[in-house]
């Protein structure tokens, strides 16, 4: 990566940990880890998750999808919880969007999904 670049994406990683979305993402984050073992617990059910996408059993994954839908239910009904992962939600929605407009500006041919 040429040294336009790097700086580029340096200035962007700056611009995305100065903003207001990031900023509430980490206290999100601090507040969480005053709770032993609940980010431990949400990063199980993301773990989960991928595992659950890689079934083939189509009645498992039916089982499975109920299952963790109500395990995230319940987990979010933890304030500070629900906080953290909207506030994630946020910073990742940010990260898609430069995802898309980069792809798009440089008229990559993506599929539509």
């Amino acid at each position: 990566m040429g040294k336009t670049i790097s700086g580029s994406v340096l200035d962007l990683i700056d611009s995305i940990r100065n903003s207001d979305d990031y900023r509430e993402y980490t206290r999100c984050e601090a507040v969480l880890r005053k709770y032993p073992g609940m980010l431990e617990q949400i990063m199980d059910l993301r773990k989960q998750t991928i595992e659950l996408y890689h079934m083939e059993d189509e009645e498992a994954l039916m089982r499975g999808t109920e299952e963790l839908d109500r395990k995230y239910e319940e987990i979010q009904k933890i304030p500070e919880v629900n906080s953290f992962l909207e506030a994630e939600e946020a910073i990742l929605r940010i990260l898609q969007d430069i995802s898309t407009r980069v792809t798009d500006a440089l008229n990559l041919i993506t599929p539509d999904i």
